[in-house]
């Protein structure tokens, strides 16, 4: 793994903070809160922070007027002062050999910290949907957290009949005075156009392939976008929106639906989620969808940055996740989008054998250089894909990306 040496010294540093900071010591399985059996539900509660993300919703298709949310939470012991870890992490910054960073400690600090939240299990998380209503409306409620899953619940749950449906956004907050917990809902019919993106190297510069620029992009740096990507991205939302009589929006209007799916950690999303509101038109906003990892399991962290050796593990997931919008919106058609640094066009083309080419309608690769760019590699991933429905491009295309008529049937 190209960066596994120098992310040691990360590692080793949010595995001393998960011991020490908390006062705890690290055990060899996954550390949790006190025991169910001698702590009450509503203390566990108190005690506990929640982060609710973005999350992709869908037509029920039992019931043409229910919605439905693909909800995800992570619920975790609220953060210690992070005041004494300071110095751990400057010890870590020169370690790596990127000397004083100044201010940007704090950055660092701020995107680390979820590597070190203690998940909960046992916990129900309650959402408020605004305008939903009926068929579990309103207020819904998730599962609890499992202790396998360390403080993550993931559900298909019903939000009802929502008047807001027909926009591009739904607001949700968790419904527990305690913390201050909110994000959207993405609503999307079951036809029309869709982009799956990948974010790292494809929307966002991360140099994947330059370990040293890789962490400084990922911890300190404010984020860049990829030139021209914003423009282009916006640009997409208005060619790939179609009128249909199914639809209720004014004008009978259905925009694509933006998926954002990356191999990163979901210890990352407020960094990614942020970037993405930033510095993205509000019409391409949509659900950011991310791994789980555990900071027990220091391979988990490792493999989560770069290309994690042969990748495999990040095709299934990604694989995985491109089945599940599959059974969400099975009669839309989706541009996917990524890059040549990891496993994008693998996932691409498998996902395309897989489903089709009603639903991968396009395949879109940003050649990064120093990448394996070979002619052998994309013929292997891309082994039964049409070649008319597979484009590469480098930075100097992305500005004549926009006038691809994808809906019209170009690639």
């Amino acid at each position: 793994m190209k960066i596994s040496s120098t992310l040691v010294s990360i590692t080793n540093f949010i595995l001393v903070w998960a011991g020490t900071s908390s006062g705890l010591a690290l055990p060899a399985r996954p550390l949790y809160l006190t025991p169910r059996s001698t702590l009450s539900a509503s203390s566990r509660r108190s005690l506990t922070t929640t982060l609710l993300l973005n999350a992709p919703a869908f037509q029920d298709p039992s019931n043409s007027s229910n919605t439905i949310a693909a909800f995800e939470a992570f619920d975790f012991i609220t953060q210690p002062n992070l005041t004494p870890i300071t110095g751990l992490v400057n010890n870590t910054l020169n370690t790596l050999g990127l000397g004083d960073v100044g201010n940007k400690l704090t950055t660092a600090v701020d995107r680390l910290k979820l590597f070190a939240a203690v998940g909960v299990p046992a916990v129900h998380v309650d959402v408020d949907v605004a305008g939903c209503t009926g068929n579990g409306g309103g207020t819904v409620e998730l599962p609890r957290t499992g202790v396998k899953d360390l403080g993550v619940v993931s559900a298909n749950v019903s939000i009802g009949s929502c008047a807001a449906a027909s926009s591009r956004s739904i607001s949700a907050s968790v419904a527990n005075p305690a913390t201050n917990a909110s994000t959207m809902i993405f609503p999307s019919l079951p036809s029309g156009f869709g982009i799956i993106s990948d974010i790292d190297d494809t929307i966002k510069v991360s140099d994947v392939l330059n370990t040293s620029l890789l962490i400084q992009n990922t911890l300190f740096n404010d984020p860049v976008p990829v030139s021209g990507m914003p423009e282009l991205y916006g640009a997409l939302a208005e060619s790939l929106a179609i009128t249909s009589s199914s639809s209720p929006n004014e004008g009978g209007i259905i925009p694509p639906q933006f998926i954002y799916l990356s191999g990163s950690p979901i210890q990352l999303y407020p960094f990614l989620t942020s970037f993405l509101q930033s510095t993205f038109p509000p019409s391409t906003q949509g659900p950011l969808l991310l791994q789980n990892f555990s900071v027990t399991d220091p391979t988990l962290i490792l493999n989560s940055f770069g290309d994690g050796g042969s990748g495999q593990g990040k095709i299934d997931y990604k694989v995985g996740q491109i089945n599940n919008i599959n059974g969400m919106y099975p009669d839309k058609s989706f541009l996917a989008i990524g890059d040549s640094t990891e496993k994008d066009p693998e996932v691409y083309g498998l996902s395309f054998n897989i489903h089709g080419g009603s639903f991968i309608k396009c395949i879109w690769i940003h050649v990064v250089d120093g990448a394996n760019n070979t002619d052998a590699r994309f013929a292997a991933a891309f082994e039964g894909v049409p070649q008319e429905r597979i484009r590469l491009y480098k930075d100097e295309d992305i500005a004549g990306l926009k006038d691809v008529n994808v809906q019209g049937g170009s690639c």
